[in-house]
């Protein structure tokens, strides 16, 4: 009888455990979108978050195997790649780095699998109030509203709770395309709500005046789009899908000319509606840089180190794959090309496929294909985004494929 008793205690501790784990995972998840200093919050609360997982009643799916050792050849190249570096305290914080991100999305897997109904719920609902507490600030930032200007924008465009424009435009479009998909599917209640939110969301993106961030946004609408028309179950709901659209594209024409009636917003609309800058093609500028890059990477298989190439050409190269052949050579390429080829190939199926996830796997699936994209011409292994959308993505793949779960079934 007294066995009995302590085991009915453990069990009781550990969904004391497993609650609290989720609600520390909703927290950190929260202070997603504030990261203007490094380490952020949302780094030691995701950390906590996932060593604390391990005390729960988790099951670690066997095919997990393949993600570590992926991963350990693509850093192992990458710590490889520190011998050739001169700047050799830069190149190893910058690995070191790479691994934590690493770490967080297999932990992330390991969530998901195990509960991805409610993780992912968990995590879009705080998702969505981290993007809009991240907007607000942006767009106080952007009119000057109290002294939040310096804070809250850079170059006159907003930034929101991140140091870059350019990072925090990609890392609202997730929650854009949920709120999207509530407006579709929600109650009337919910629609009202789902538009208010991703009205504020959509000035925030237009406000950060970043081309990668709206060319994201604009495919990863398209693919989610193509998925609901592609899995409805009606041509009643295709049809209903259609006059969605075409309001919601009227809507956006509108608010694009009354943005255009704001002089500020006109002129930097203007320059950076330029799907070419200056920096971009000019002799030295972006694409120079590319192919200097390539030069580098053909002449040193083993790689140069990271942040070797910022140092030797006073830039970056802004292209994401060129970036990890510099870093590691070619196994650190190859391996981060196989990563994300792997990804997009796979999840493919899941994202065209009706089952009880899809239409949140959509809104992660069809973002990380986008961003694949936007990667070659910024600079995306380092954004917590790009391992929040691997974590969410491989862990429904495992769930979907390998668990015995009756829920993961059509509903």
């Amino acid at each position: 009888m007294a066995y009995y008793t302590d085991q009915i205690t453990e069990q009781a501790d550990e969904n004391k455990l497993t609650k609290f784990t989720y609600w520390l995972f909703y927290i950190a998840i929260l202070s997603s979108g504030y990261v203007s200093f490094e380490p952020a919050p949302f780094d030691l609360l995701i950390l906590l978050t996932i060593f604390l997982m391990f005390f729960t009643n988790v099951v670690m799916p066997r095919q997990l195997k393949w993600v570590f050792a992926i991963s350990f050849i693509n850093l192992m190249g990458s710590f490889a790649g520190i011998v050739y570096s001169a700047h050799y305290g830069d190149s190893y914080m910058h690995i070191i780095v790479t691994t934590y991100m690493s770490l967080f999305a297999i932990g992330l897997i390991f969530m998901v699998y195990n509960n991805p109904h409610k993780v992912i719920n968990i995590l879009m609902k705080a998702y969505v109030w981290a993007a809009l507490i991240s907007t607000i600030l942006a767009i106080m930032g952007y009119f000057h509203i109290g002294p939040t200007y310096d804070l809250f924008t850079l170059y006159g465009r907003a930034k929101g709770g991140f140091k870059d424009p350019n990072v925090y435009g990609p890392f609202i479009v997730p929650p854009m395309l949920y709120l999207l998909e509530r407006v579709v599917s929600g109650d009337i209640k919910g629609k009202i709500i789902a538009v208010s939110k991703f009205n504020i969301l959509l000035l925030g993106l237009l406000l950060s005046f970043s081309r990668g961030a709206w060319g994201v946004f604009l495919f990863s609408t398209f693919i989610m789009l193509a998925s609901m028309y592609y899995t409805a179950v009606t041509n009643r709901f295709r049809v209903y899908l259609s006059l969605y659209i075409l309001i919601s594209v009227t809507f956006m024409v509108l608010a694009l000319v009354v943005a255009l009636n704001i002089p500020t917003i006109t002129d930097l609309l203007s320059e950076r509606a330029s799907l070419s800058q200056s920096y971009d093609v000019e002799e030295g500028g972006r694409f120079t840089h590319h192919t200097d890059a390539l030069k580098i990477l053909i002449e040193n298989p083993l790689g140069i180190g990271a942040k070797e190439f910022g140092w030797r050409h006073s830039e970056d190269v802004h292209n994401t794959y060129l970036t990890q052949f510099l870093i590691g050579g070619w196994v650190a390429g190859f391996s981060y090309l196989f990563i994300v080829f792997s990804t997009v190939i796979t999840g493919f199926k899941y994202c065209f496929q009706t089952h009880a996830l899809r239409k949140l796997f959509v809104v992660f699936y069809a973002t990380f294909v986008s961003l694949s994209l936007e990667a070659w011409i910024i600079d995306i292994d380092h954004w917590r985004l790009l391992y929040i959308l691997l974590g969410v993505i491989w862990g429904v793949i495992f769930y979907q494929k390998y668990s015995d779960d009756p829920q993961k079934e059509y509903t």
